[in-house]
């Protein structure tokens, strides 16, 4: 079954070209984006392997799922960090 599972999952150039992606290349480089689509189909294949495909359904391995995946893969990595906080303790920070 892993195999089968495995042989669903689309290539990395079909994701590139998927339209869902098109709109990326304004935001990042196309070598940040297919480093993140490259990253993101290890990560799948990993909890292929490891057994972990309850929580998938076969929707899941589809172009478009995989693209939104990589979309927050990408918001989540590059987005800052650092948030905005009220210091009410009192004290004075330079």
């Amino acid at each position: 079954m892993n195999n089968e599972t495995l042989r669903q999952l689309p290539s990395v150039d079909e994701l590139l070209n998927a339209v869902a992606l098109e709109g990326l290349e304004e935001h990042y480089s196309r070598d940040v984006i297919v480093n993140a689509t490259r990253t993101v189909l290890e990560e799948l294949r990993l909890a292929i392997t490891a057994g972990e495909t309850a929580s998938l359904t076969p929707e899941g391995f589809s172009v478009e799922s995989i693209c939104q995946r990589i979309t927050s893969y990408l918001h989540e990595k590059f987005s800052p960090s650092l948030r905005k906080a009220v210091n009410a303790t009192g004290i004075i920070l330079h």
